[in-house]
């Protein structure tokens, strides 16, 4: 019988009507659909599974190639016990997804989830308990820093989950056992010590000792062409790539002792052993810092710690000071680590305190009071006097910006800060607090907010209010700077705070004196918004922040400075000859001050200054004036006089550390055609007439400025300088930066355009220096079109570069322009970014702020 239309739709549909039926029944049984966090690391991510997760430990093998463009195979068991199961699991992984090859728990495959940067482990995987699972994958390469011979990790903040899966976040400390395969001829290094090592063939496996309670970002891996030498006393020892014998057998046992000396130090100052089971560290020609703190394998960039025969004492000081950051850091950091990255400071911060004291017993003959001053000041100032400028303890609600926290208040403001806490508290108290601190906290976590608390227990101070003040809010107070007399005849000096902001006062202790050599200092705490200082005899200048510890601009006219300059400029104590010249900078940069004036003042002064710290800066200040704040008529009035007496007292001086100083600065402030040929003359006899031994670097530096310049004679420089460089490294960096150095303008060109390829941007010293010669004021005419392409680069270059990366490539374009065409470009590029992140904002207002002042300045007409 023949049905209707209707009968055999419905017939035809019923299978159908069971299928559907079917799946919604199944999918009714199956889980809610996943939801996936937000790339990076958010915080709300992080704080969800610091509440989870627990004993967490990483079993990694990596099978590395001698060849750096073929992929690394690597493998990785992940453990972990979970508190309650209530959702998912998730991984950080910020690779393609190809990468990912296999997820398996009990040799079968899990079903996982893979986005927004997150390996996601569902919730039907997991149980209360110990979890394990095994994920095989290809390594990523963007922190894997692979060169023709060797390779290095580089994982700090949130670059560890650029390598491999991983819970990637401070405050998840875990155990690590590391394996790693590679060329029978490479060396390798890890956090443990070498438990295994295996040889098949060209091939070797080395098994590294398991290392317990480290933070990501501190796991660490270094393999390739590397010598070494161990220490027999101290058992550490040094992996270097340094061809010159020579060198490395000169710096060597300095360099152990100075490692020796501060463990020691810390070991005393803090009461607790060194945490961890061995004391290496490698030495990386290109590396992006001057070092990296990774219990067992700290690494260093090796032309900071292999220095040149007859460096001089600053240099000295910067490589003790270095290494005295890094082996603090294993306390500070990596014993006890920072709960966010909000609070990188905090490590920091102590990094820098603890150097300032361990390496002062190193160098009996240095006044550290002054070292301190100006190696912290200047650099910290540099930041908090611009618009973008922010205060210590910052917020951050992604890991994935946390490079962007990172910069001079950290590193320079703080220890000012913390120096000036402790003086607060009284030296003792303070030991006490921070030795509580590391043993109450010791292989975990902790905030600035723990760290302030068990610190009120050692003083009656409102530290409270001194935190809010120094700690949560930003910038550097600007005080007024006037003299008077009572109706009694007396005289005084009223300061008068010109930029308060809310109820910040910025209380500190400031020290006065006359302005007589032997006159008697005295002190008054800034615990207001105005102030009077009284002082004899009356009628005399009187040197306001005497002792240099003040953080402030004392605003000063320039009748008052001309007063002074005599006395200051030319006082007898070494503190507070320098902190006079500092604030007669920021007189400069606050538009208070003539340009040209003071520089004829400093030149005056550096012709006979002794002081190495002193002199250094005062040579770097005169070279920042001259090229930026300097009209080309002035320029070329003070020219060929300061290259003479350079030149003079360069062949004059026979103390090696001033000589190397004012050649440094003869070879950077060179600007007429004389004082080229005179460059050309020291590259052609390496030296010898000035009595000064150019080492390979020396050499390299003199090459690039007689390229710069366009010296007659020197068209081929470049290629001479290659025949003459032994060193194989030196010559990749050469040839790096040579297309910079160009005379050619389509070469300067080609060489900026090839940067938008990040491939090219790998070796971030190198780029950083180009960038240098590229916008160096003698080219700038040609390189200016650059800087807005290169301001657009910024966000790429904060994704694919280092914490340091984004500050350094914006000052290598901007540090160095003067002119308001630029000044706008900068200005208009913010404007029409409003979407730019504030970090990064941040970042490009600092940067900027140089040429914003130089803009302005420039052309001082005294008043």
């Amino acid at each position: 019988m023949i049905k209707s239309i209707d009968d055999q739709f419905l017939m035809r549909a019923i299978p159908y009507l069971f299928l559907i039926s079917f799946c919604l029944l199944v999918a009714c049984q199956q889980e809610a659909p996943m939801v996936v966090p937000d790339a990076g690391v958010p915080l709300s991510l992080a704080e969800a599974r610091s509440a989870q997760l627990s004993a967490i430990r990483y079993d990694l093998r990596f099978e590395i190639p001698a060849e750096k463009d073929v992929a690394i195979d690597a493998k990785l068991k992940v453990s972990f016990g979970l508190k309650e199961v209530a959702g998912p699991v998730v991984l950080d992984f910020k690779e393609k997804e190809a990468s990912l090859l296999a997820v398996k728990q009990q040799g079968q495959v899990v079903d996982y989830q893979f986005a927004n940067e997150h390996v996601v482990i569902p919730e039907k995987a997991l149980k209360v308990g110990e979890n394990q699972f095994d994920i095989d994958f290809v390594a990523g390469d963007l922190s894997l820093n692979r060169n023709d011979e060797f390779l290095y990790t580089l994982l700090v903040p949130d670059r560890a989950r650029t390598l491999f899966p991983v819970f990637d976040q401070p405050n998840l400390k875990a155990t690590y056992q590391l394996t790693l395969t590679v060329p029978a001829a490479w060396e390798a290094v890890g956090n443990g010590a070498t438990e295994e090592t295996t040889t098949a063939g060209d091939r070797k496996t080395i098994r590294f000792a398991e290392i317990e309670a480290l933070p990501t970002y501190l796991f660490a891996f270094a393999a390739g062409k590397f010598q070494k030498i161990t220490d027999e006393v101290s058992q550490m020892t040094m992996y270097y790539r340094e061809s010159d014998t020579a060198k490395v057998a000169r710096n060597a046992p300095e360099i152990f002792e100075l490692h020796s000396q501060s463990l020691a130090w810390l070991e005393d100052y803090t009461g607790i052993d060194y945490p961890y089971n061995k004391f290496d560290f490698v030495l990386i020609p290109p590396f992006q810092y001057g070092g990296m703190e990774h219990p067992g394998n700290i690494f260093y960039r090796q032309s900071t710690l292999m220095l040149d025969e007859g460096a001089s004492i600053n240099q000295q000081l910067r490589r003790a000071s270095l290494i005295a950051h890094e082996t603090a850091h294993m306390w500070f950091g990596n014993l006890v680590t920072m709960d966010w990255f909000n609070d990188v400071w905090l490590k920091e911060v102590f990094a820098n305190q603890m150097a300032s004291k361990i390496m002062a017993p190193s160098f009996p003959d240095v006044n550290h009071e002054l070292n301190f001053m100006l190696s912290y000041y200047p650099r910290s100032k540099a930041v908090d006097r611009t618009e973008g400028t922010h205060p210590i303890q910052q917020s951050l609600s992604n890991l994935a910006n946390a490079g962007t926290v990172y910069g001079n208040i950290i590193y320079n403001k703080a220890p000012i800060v913390m120096r000036n806490l402790e003086t607060l508290m009284g030296e003792e108290p303070f030991r006490e607090a921070l030795k509580e601190y590391l043993k109450t906290y010791a292989r975990r976590n902790a905030t600035w907010d723990e760290l302030i608390k068990i610190m009120e227990d050692y003083t009656e101070e409102d530290l409270s209010r001194w935190n809010k003040d120094w700690v949560q809010k930003k910038g550097t107070p600007v005080y007024d700077f006037a003299y008077g007399s009572n109706p009694n005849g007396q005289s005084y000096v009223a300061l008068s705070l010109q930029n308060q902001t809310g109820t910040q006062l910025w209380p500190q202790q400031v020290a006065y004196a006359g302005g007589a050599n032997k006159e008697e200092e005295q002190s008054i705490f800034l615990s207001a918004d105005s102030v009077a200082m009284t002082y004899e005899p009356a009628g005399s200048p009187v040197l306001i922040n005497s002792d240099g510890r003040g953080y402030a601009y004392f605003k000063i006219s320039a009748e008052d400075w001309e007063q002074l300059e005599y006395v200051a400029g030319r006082h007898e104590n070494e503190v507070t000859r320098a902190a006079f010249w500092l604030n007669t900078w920021e007189g400069v940069l606050h538009g208070d001050l003539d340009p040209l004036y003071v520089y004829r003042a400093m030149a005056k002064v550096a012709q006979t200054e002794q002081n190495p710290l002193i002199l250094a800066n005062l040579l770097g200040t005169m070279r920042q004036i001259f090229w930026q704040f300097l009209e080309e008529p002035a320029q070329r009035s003070v020219a060929r006089q300061t290259e003479q007496n350079l030149y003079k007292r360069v062949i004059a001086e026979q103390d090696q550390s001033l000589k190397r100083i004012l050649y440094n600065s003869m070879v950077q402030m060179t600007y007429t055609e004389d004082g080229g040929y005179t460059l050309l003359r020291t590259w052609r006899d390496k030296g010898s007439f000035i009595k000064l031994k150019l080492s390979e670097s020396d050499l390299t530096t003199l090459a690039y400025h007689l390229a710069l310049r366009e010296v007659s004679g020197a068209s081929n420089i470049l290629e001479e300088l290659l025949t003459a460089v032994k060193s194989e490294d030196r010559k990749k960096r050469i040839n790096f930066v040579s297309p910079a150095l160009s005379a050619d303008e389509s070469v300067r060109d080609q060489f900026f355009q090839s940067l938008a390829d990040p491939a090219n941007r790998a070796s971030e010293p190198w780029v950083v220096e180009a960038l240098g010669y590229l916008h160096h004021p003698l080219r700038q005419a040609t390189s200016k079109k650059h800087v807005r392409k290169s301001l657009e680069m910024i966000e790429e270059i904060q994704e694919t570069g280092d914490i340091f990366f984004p500050a350094r490539w914006l000052g290598g374009v901007l540090s160095t322009y003067s002119n308001t065409e630029v000044a706008t470009e900068v200005r208009t590029f913010l404007d029409q970014n409003p979407a730019l992140s504030p970090k990064l904002r941040d970042k490009v207002l600092q940067a900027g702020d140089m040429v914003f002042r130089s803009s302005e300045v420039k052309g001082f007409k005294r008043r």
